[in-house]
């Protein structure tokens, strides 16, 4: 079952967009080469996909990184294995998590901070009884 969606700060896709109809706009009108239409129409699609899809969803029992399309590239079992927050910095079983504290809404990255502590007091306490 899904718990959280970390987004994109929209920040980002805008700009993305923003820059990605100029290229457009500009070669279509100037009659610039038919690549860089391309180009623009492309990095649309991407600021697009940006803005709509997670870049991470937190489930029961894992964390599901993902990329602008929406498919899973790595998941963390994080009730498996050690979780520890060190300095505003996400630990999954001793492995940095790989994402930019300013390319998140701040609310959602909170909020995933706030669940991760909740696990590592009550998994992590009992954990060496397991080993």
């Amino acid at each position: 079952m899904e718990i959280l969606r970390l987004r994109n700060n929209p920040i980002l896709p805008i700009i993305t967009m923003v820059c990605a109809s100029i290229i457009f706009f500009l070669n279509l009108l100037y009659l610039g080469n038919m690549m860089q239409v391309c180009l623009g129409a492309f990095l649309f699609l991407v600021g697009i996909l940006n803005l709509v899809n997670p870049i991470a969803v937190l489930t029961d029992t894992e964390l599901q990184l993902r990329n602008a399309i929406g498919m899973t590239l790595k998941r963390y079992r994080y009730k498996e294995e050690t979780v520890e927050i060190r300095e505003g910095k996400l630990f999954i079983g001793g492995k940095k998590l790989r994402f930019a504290g300013w390319m998140l809404r701040r609310a959602e990255w909170e909020a995933l901070l706030d669940h991760m502590r909740e696990v590592a007091e009550d998994g992590n306490a009992y954990r060496h009884l397991v080993d």
